[in-house]
């Protein structure tokens, strides 16, 4: 009974913290948009912009491809972000499984347990949310020289268009309450999307996602200042629509 109990408290307070979340992506999802614009505007004053853009376009390409003839390498990159989005939070790999009926990755919970359920929501959905390599090839390109910076856009572009087009496909397919077979044993198992709930997925996924695209935009564009200016421009974005919202609020 003990046990039924906790299980039970567990399941509450994770109902509550994506209640919780779900308020909070809404609260921020005009900034988030109002700055993905600005980092999209600011890109065509770029030197590098024909770099990032033919290489967008060239990933989109291979993105397709892949899907098609190499769908292992889109099951390895899809399970990789799920566990690099776990050691972000110190969540130690427990398992790592990639083959034809797909892939698992398991990790530990992490140690801090206060942001439990917020991590583990965020491991789950990472591979729909954050273009993995697009992330970490923007947090070293300003550190790249001057003459070596096209190369790097040029490979930021196409990490881009790979994921877009890959991620789009994941979420047709993962966006089912269907059981599924697990890749390493067959055992039943939700989507990653069933997991978390589709009203919560729905609110999260394109908040989240808008967030780290625009982020890496920024650096992009404007190198770690970019960083700044985004949080600038998501809290303009914010103070634009609320404000006046509160007021209304407030006058009736």
């Amino acid at each position: 009974m003990g046990k039924l109990l906790t299980g039970v408290h567990r399941a509450s307070v994770s109902a509550a913290l994506r209640v919780l979340t779900m308020v909070v992506c809404v609260i921020a999802a005009p900034g988030v948009f109002h700055a993905f614009i600005g980092a999209v505007s600011a890109l065509p004053h770029l030197p590098t912009w024909p770099h990032l853009l033919v290489g967008f376009i060239a990933g989109l390409a291979v993105g397709r491809f892949a899907l098609r003839h190499l769908p292992t390498l889109c099951i390895l990159e899809h399970e990789l972000t799920h566990l690099l989005a776990g050691l972000c939070f110190f969540c130690l790999p427990t398992r790592f499984v990639v083959n034809g009926r797909g892939g698992l990755a398991g990790h530990r919970s992490t140690p801090f347990p206060l942001i439990g359920p917020f991590v583990n929501d965020f491991v789950t959905l990472a591979p729909y949310v954050v273009p993995t390599f697009s992330v970490i090839l923007a947090l070293l390109a300003p550190l790249w020289p001057a003459a070596a910076r096209p190369t790097a856009h040029l490979a930021l572009g196409v990490t881009l268009g790979f994921h877009l087009s890959t991620t789009a496909r994941e979420l047709v397919i993962n966006w089912t309450g269907r059981v599924l077979a697990r890749a390493d044993n067959g055992a039943p198992q939700a989507s990653d999307i069933a997991q978390v709930g589709f009203a919560f997925s729905l609110v999260y996924i394109p908040v989240v996602a808008l967030t780290l695209h625009g982020l890496v935009l920024a650096l992009a564009a404007s190198g770690y200042a970019g960083i700044t200016a985004w949080g600038h421009a998501a809290a303009r974005g914010m103070q634009a629509v609320w404000v006046p919202w509160l007021a209304r609020q407030v006058g009736a």
